[in-house]
Order: C-alpha cells, then structure tokens, then sequence
C-alpha cells in the first residue's frame, strides 16, 4: 500500500499504476525440490522476483526513508549505510541509536523487516579501547573490524585499506595462476594474448576502487606492485633477477603508482563534470565541511579529494578543469539523423580518385544544397601541439579562425570549429537554409548520438542549438564531404584552421577525452624520467634501442 501510495505521489497514476497493482496482485509461488513440487502459496508482501520492474519498485520505497539528521543515511539498492562524525564515542552512539530507532518506526510503517543479523558497526577511530554498543530490537548490533562494502574492504579503526589490499592481492594470485598455466616455451599463449589476459582479469580489478587506493601507505601499494611484476614476468618470458624497470618497459605497462594516480585524477575531472545534483560531487566538491574537519585534525591520511588535487599540482595539470554541461537530452520525436550526412548521396570508397571523389562533392552540392549557404569547417594540430580551428562562409567570403589549447586534439578541433559555425548562425535575423560541410565524419558520428560519451561539452552545444535553429524555422544540415580533393571551400577552411595555430587562444575547457589523453601523456612522462635515471638503462639501450611506452609513443633509450 504505501508502495502504490508513494507511486501515486511522484504522479504515476491511471492505467500505469493500475498495471503495477496488477503486477503486484494474485501472486502465487511453488517450490521444486528433487522432482516434487510444494503446495501452492499465495504472496501477499514484497516484489517478484528476477522481475527487471522489482529494484526499480523497491528503490521508489526507499526514497520515502526520512532524513535522519545529523546521521548521514546513503542507500544502494536493498543496503542502507548510516554514517556519522562526532567528538566522542558516547555522543556518536546516542545520535546513531536515535536513527535506528527512527529506522525501525519507517520500517514497521512500510512493513519492510531488517536483519540483525547482517547489520555490522564499524568504527573509525584513533582513541584506543573504545568500542561502541548499538542495538537493534533488543540484540546487540556485532562490531566488526572488517566489511565489504561496494567492492571494497573497509577496515576498522584506521582505514589504511589493508585489508582490502591482501584480500585484492590474494584473488589476483589466484588469477595469475591462469596465466601461469597458459604460459609455455614451445607452446601455449604468447605475449600479447597474455598481457590482454593480464589486463583483462587482474589490473581491471586492481584499478577498482583507485579513487580510496591512493591514500594506502606505500608498504601496501607495494604489495600489488609485487602482484603487476608477476604477471609482466609471466606474460614475457623475462628471469626472476630482470630488473622491474626494465620489465615494464619490455610489457609496455607503467609502474601501477603512476597508473593508479592517472586513473584517480581521471575520476576526479569526471566527477567534477558531472552535474551539480550529482550525490558525490555534492559531498567531496560543494560541501567540504566534513573532509576539512577530518583532515585538519589528521585522523586520517588525506581524502580522495585532496590527494587528487595534490597529485594534479605536482604533474602541473589543470586545477580548475571543468565542463559546464546543462541538462541535455535530445527530445525523442526530434531525429538527427535527418540533419546528419555521414556520407554523400555515392559513398566514396577508397579506390576512388581525387577526381572522381571531386565530382561526386560537387554534384551533391550544385544538387541537394543548390538553394543552401555553404559554410565548410575544419581543424588542424601539428606534431608540436599547436592547434587551430575555423570556418569559411562560402557567400559571404569570410573567414573566422582562433587558436586551442594544445592538449585538445584534433577532433576536439573539429567539434570547436562545428560548435562556433553554430553560433554565428545563431546571431544571424532570418532564417535560412544553411549546410555546415566537414571533412571529419568522427564529427558527425557524435552529433548523431543522443548519449553522449565524448566530447560532451561541444556535441551537447552543437545539437541544443540544432534543435533551436530548427524550432526557429531554419533548415540546418550537417554534411560530411572528402578532404583535399579540390573543393575551394574545404581548402579555405583548412587554411583558416592552420591560420589559427598563430591567433589568439579561444577560452574553452578541454573536453572529457582530451583530458585523458593529456593525464596518460604527463603519466608517460613522469615514467619517462624514472626510466632516464634507471642503472640498468644503457644496457637495456643496446638490445632495445627505442620502447614503444603505453599508447605508442616511441622513446628513446640509449
């Protein structure tokens, strides 16, 4: 009952909460057991289960659990974590029994029943000798020193995520054991498959949870270094006395500090990014007051937050990184597929030559865009990082042009010079028919998705102000055409763009991808200088010559 009323109060009402008391109605179950089957049973409480509908029915439930200030209640699916600070034990068993108490009342209302048995205390403490009593309709609550939670092994009193660290380093072994026996002289996986195999089942699990990893003490990062070392030496062959350096270098695979770090900072610009409603970011970003506490009494090793941000000061990257995104979602009876041409009206195919592929452009131009304005856009960045982006406006024969930050890339350049083709149409009085021509369908690819997933901050502009041209009564098309192939307009825009490598540098934030491209560049180099000092590195120099480190940039090594 209190499930269809708290549904009737977000609005859901007619026959779609008559469908729902349907599904919840006249439920019946029967238990098989070695071939026999039990009396039939009617079901009068909870949700069916394996239904996809039940989690989403029981969160709505949950989200009537009242605010049990000052304990901090944070629910994930059918688990409830309360949480509190305060200055000594007695007052934070008082206010936290208060809670429970008040959680039992909820409960007993909605007819929902809580375990004892699977409730845990865990307390995080420095103070010695203090263990808190909680009970729970009259048991005594266990306190425990470890717990997952979420993936993650919290240990009690200190959290120096030990625990976690041998539980991790214990699963990986096993893992390991895998690679171990695929691995052979004459036979069996070669490298590469059981690198793959390495990323695959054992750093992905290492790399969960990095964000709270990279606060552990040096001595417990260790450990799973030791784990990644194994693996290396498995995956190529390498003897027990080969230096760990050098075996890196030979996999390929950064030392797992510098990877752990560049995944954490990674994180952080992302949760920076995300909106402002956002339940973390609304915790670690807009309302510091708990970290600042904590930390300014050093119970702790630094937060996330703060060892993220001290790690972005020391690789010099960017603090105040961020990507202003307003809510976007691109209506369903909105198709952008009409408006997006990833090819012309003959798709061009490789064999083709200059020629034909011109003749075809310039058909489709004098034939589908005849009545249109033509505005051709382009991008450019060189081998030293300089980067520039513009537009040519065919009728008008103007030019616009303006330099990037160098870590954007070039199809971030792309999307710039798309995303400002946009707004100059938005200040132009009347509307018209205007096709916007790039010779980069990776582009057009992204504007034609309505979730975005990269290069958010430009695709979400570009198609906003699609849909508002369009509602404005402008026909706006976005054509993809073929580059150098003689199209006067395509050349001039490519001129604007390598002009722009010399203008001014437009003030826009880098987006999502290109962030992560410049954390891995700075992770490479700061291994870079790790390996320039290595004892061992001349020698290694004269068997290897140049390493090929991560994403393929080759390095130099003697």
């Amino acid at each position: 009952i209190q499930l269809l009323k708290t549904l009737a109060e977000l609005g859901i009402k007619g026959r779609m909460l008559s469908w729902i008391i349907s599904f919840l109605s006249n439920r019946k179950i029967q238990v098989i057991l070695e071939d026999q089957l039990s009396s039939i049973y009617a079901i009068n409480t909870g949700v069916p289960q394996g239904s996809i509908l039940s989690p989403i029915l029981f969160i709505i439930l949950l989200c009537t659990l009242p605010e049990l200030i000052p304990v901090i209640s944070k629910e994930f699916a059918d688990d409830i974590v309360f949480s509190i600070t305060a200055d000594t034990l007695e007052d934070a068993e008082l206010k936290m029994q208060d809670a429970i108490e008040r959680l039992l009342e909820w409960c007993n209302k909605i007819k929902l029943t809580l375990q004892p048995t699977k409730t845990k205390v865990m307390c995080f403490t420095k103070k010695a000798d203090k263990t808190p009593r909680l009970t729970l309709e009259g048991s005594e609550i266990e306190v425990v020193q470890t717990f997952k939670y979420l993936g993650m092994t919290l240990d009690a009193p200190t959290l120096t995520w030990g625990a976690h660290i041998n539980m991790l380093k214990s699963e990986c072994m096993a893992r390991i054991n895998i690679m171990r026996a695929l691995a052979g002289t004459t036979w069996g996986a070669n490298r590469e498959c059981q690198l793959k195999i390495y990323n695959a089942m054992i750093k992905s699990k290492i790399a969960y949870g990095s964000q709270v990893l990279i606060s552990a003490s040096q001595s417990n990062l260790d450990k799973l270094e030791v784990v990644q070392n194994m693996a290396l030496r498995i995956a190529t062959g390498a003897w027990n006395n080969t230096q760990i350096s050098t075996l890196q270098c030979e996999a390929n695979m950064p030392p797992l500090d510098l990877y752990l770090q560049a995944q954490s900072i990674k994180y952080y610009y992302k949760l920076k990014n995300k909106q402002e409603s956002h339940p973390v970011k609304e915790q670690i970003f807009n309302d510091r007051t708990i970290i600042n506490k904590i930390w300014t009494r050093n119970i702790f090793k630094k937060p996330f937050v703060l060892k993220a941000e001290e790690i972005i000061h020391n690789w010099n990257l960017p603090m105040n990184q961020q990507i202003e995104i307003k809510s976007h979602i691109v209506p369903p009876w909105f198709h952008l597929e009409k408006y997006v041409h990833i090819e012309m009206d003959i798709p061009c195919n490789k064999s083709m030559g200059v020629d034909h592929k011109r003749q075809i452009a310039l058909n489709m131009l004098r034939t589908k865009y005849n009545n249109f304005r033509k505005i051709f856009t382009d991008g450019s960045k060189t081998e030293d990082g300089a980067t520039g982006a513009g537009f040519y406006i065919e009728d008008r024969e103007r030019r616009e042009c303006w330099q990037l930050e160098p870590q954007n890339s070039i199809a971030g350049a792309e999307m710039s010079a798309i995303q400002q083709a946009t707004n100059w149409i938005q200040n132009q009085p009347h509307p018209d028919n205007i096709v916007i021509l790039t010779d980069s369908q990776t582009s057009l690819h992204l504007i034609k998705q309505r979730k975005l997933k990269a290069y958010r901050n430009n695709t979400s502009k570009i198609q906003n102000n699609l849909i508002d041209l369009t509602s404005k009564g402008w026909n706006l098309h976005f054509q993809w055409i073929p580059s150098h192939i003689g199209i006067e307009g395509n050349d001039i825009a490519d001129e604007a763009a390598n002009l722009g490598r010399t203008e001014d540098i437009l003030d826009t934030p880098l987006e999502d991808k290109d962030v992560n491209k410049l954390v891995d560049r700075i992770m490479h180099e700061r291994w870079q200088l790790r390996w320039e000092i290595e004892r061992h590195r001349s020698i290694f120099g004269l068997i290897k010559q140049k390493l090929k480190i991560g994403t393929g940039q080759e390095v130099k090594t003697g």
